[in-house]
């Protein structure tokens, strides 16, 4: 693995206390009904990744080829195939777990010939108020530019309302003031972005199979 990707799974604490009882509503505000933040803040990462999400049964696959396209185009580069980065990164199946996501990211970052970047995994291990501190900073250092991005590994249906399992899709945006996310979606059955808050995302990142971030951002 190159040394100028980090690999570095970042956690709270070693133990913590269980995951809160997460509601069976949905915490998923579609984008259509809720335009504001993206009218009136800059969102580099949404006006910039949106354009390469491309919804499809595979969202692991899907994912990381928006996101090696999107910071392509930051860097003045054309696209590349999806079928070219899933020969690099070990063919379509789902990343099971946030060790095997980072593997794939920095193969795919590779593969896209991008250089001058760091991956580093944020791993949150329990649902108080220091992690929750931890990923809204996160979200925030990368909310001020599109030379950075999260990939985010999550229950879907503890956001959405729909079946549990384990998913990967984009940050496309954080809005500060409300403490919401912009997910940017993979899913062919759930295209249209939404936002949930950072609680509900926090939570459902936490489970029997770990979720967790994937910052791609500059060395340095």
């Amino acid at each position: 693995m190159p040394q100028r990707l980090l690999h570095a799974l970042v956690a709270t604490a070693v133990l913590g206390p269980a995951p809160a009882a997460l509601s069976q509503e949905a915490d998923a505000i579609p984008v259509t009904q809720d335009t504001t933040y993206l009218r009136l803040a800059p969102a580099a990462d949404y006006w910039t990744y949106s354009h390469f999400v491309a919804p499809q049964p595979e969202a692991t696959a899907a994912a990381l080829t928006a996101v090696v396209n999107g910071l392509r185009a930051v860097a003045g580069a054309g696209p590349v195939t999806q079928e070219a980065l899933i020969a690099a990164i070990g063919g379509e199946a789902a990343a099971e777990g946030l060790p095997e996501l980072l593997t794939r990211t920095a193969a795919a970052l590779d593969a896209g010939g991008l250089r001058g970047l760091q991956a580093a995994a944020f791993r949150p291990v329990a649902d108080d108020e220091a992690t929750h501190d931890a990923l809204r900073n996160l979200l925030e250092t990368n909310e001020t530019a599109a030379s950075d991005v999260i990939l985010v590994q999550f229950d879907q249906g503890a956001v959405t309302g729909g079946p549990r399992r384990m998913h990967v899709a984009l940050v496309g945006a954080y809005d500060l003031i409300s403490d919401r996310v912009l997910i940017l979606e993979v899913d062919e059955a759930r295209p249209v972005p939404y936002w949930t808050s950072s609680t509900r995302l926090l939570q459902a990142m936490l489970g029997p199979v770990s979720g967790g971030l994937i910052h791609i951002h500059p060395e340095g």
